[in-house]
């Protein structure tokens, strides 16, 4: 991922974090929502918000699978990706889109909302949630470890 890349994509998280948290401070998210706006006057471009082509690998999560994905495109609004036909997605379903962009350990979970289901296995999702940060080093804390090398699933690990 590119520097632009990653600049554009966390800046589309702290937008999207900021409108689903109903909250701005200091006026960040009117600088965020000028940022991402589409410049006006263009014909062709029918979209509110600018969009930025990602090839990104990412999972997808409905209420009973989980697959991986690839993120086409992302905007303000939503993202473009491709299920590689693993989930049978139909707009209207929600999913929660995994993104771990590297070199990161922090998965980024995005709830979603199919609004198009396009052709092959491409879908077009608005986002419709906040952005969520979870830390995915797991180790047992010391007080669980046993002896002969075992130990009991422990704690999740801040500080990675």
């Amino acid at each position: 991922m590119t520097p632009l890349q990653r600049a554009f994509l966390s800046t589309v998280l702290r937008y999207v974090a900021l409108v689903h948290g109903r909250g701005d401070r200091d006026g960040e998210l009117a600088s965020l929502r000028a940022l991402l706006e589409s410049p006006q006057g263009q014909r062709d471009d029918r979209r509110r918000w600018r969009r930025l082509a990602l090839a990104l690998p990412a999972t997808t999560r409905n209420t009973d699978l989980q697959a991986p994905a690839q993120i086409v495109d992302v905007g303000a609004g939503g993202m473009r990706l491709d299920n590689l036909g693993h989930l049978r997605l139909r707009p209207g379903d929600r999913v929660v889109v995994s993104l771990l962009p590297p070199p990161s350990a922090v998965r980024i979970d995005v709830p979603c909302e199919v609004v198009r289901a396009g052709p092959g296995s491409e879908l077009g999702v608005r986002f419709c949630g906040r952005p969520l940060t979870l830390h995915r080093t797991l180790q047992p804390p010391l007080a669980t470890r046993r002896p002969g090398g075992t130990a009991r699933m422990g704690a999740v690990d801040d500080a990675a």
